[in-house]
């Protein structure tokens, strides 16, 4: 398949012969508790200069507010760009970050696509539909994969997933 570009991991970890068939990458809702806190953040600025119009505290209060916004945002980004699961057409190769050590630490995971034998995902949700997180596992004859949290178009990955598992059982 033309124009998929795993990462340097992934690409060093390739087969001879091997070829990426499907990335899968991380959802936008990984930046959903960010969102969320710099929304409360936004709203209590407007609220405390509403109320006590630029005293010193408020000054002080929103030149914190705005260094420890990028702090927020720093977590999630690296997950977001550290995480992928590749489907191969000989096994199933996932790379993901944890948090803000995701440039030191990499949790990865492999496993041949004739020991899977299927994928799980498991969905947790919260009062609200659009706040829906998804994990996903994929299930192995020895062992499972981690829960991998955030992939973004899971039916399409188990969809492949299958798909390419039923190619190498019939060869």
């Amino acid at each position: 398949m033309k124009n998929i570009y795993p990462s340097r991991y992934i690409q060093a970890c390739l087969l001879p012969e091997e070829e990426v068939l499907y990335i899968a990458k991380a959802h936008w809702q990984i930046f959903r508790n960010s969102i969320m806190i710099t929304i409360v953040l936004f709203f209590s600025w407007l609220i405390a200069v509403h109320l006590n119009p630029w005293t010193p505290q408020i000054r002080e209060g929103i030149v914190f507010t705005v260094v420890l916004i990028p702090f927020i945002w720093i977590g999630p980004f690296i997950d977001y760009i550290r995480t992928e699961i590749v489907v191969t057409n000989k096994r199933v190769i996932a790379e993901f970050g944890s948090g803000y050590f995701g440039f030191i630490i990499r949790s990865t995971f492999e496993i041949n696509l004739d020991k899977v034998t299927g994928v799980e995902t498991i969905r947790l949700r919260p009062h609200s539909k659009s706040l829906v997180k998804t994990f996903v596992v994929v299930k192995g004859i020895h062992r499972d994969s981690p829960l991998i949290p955030y992939i973004a178009k899971y039916e399409k990955f188990k969809r492949i997933l299958f798909s390419v598992s039923k190619k190498t059982d019939s060869l």
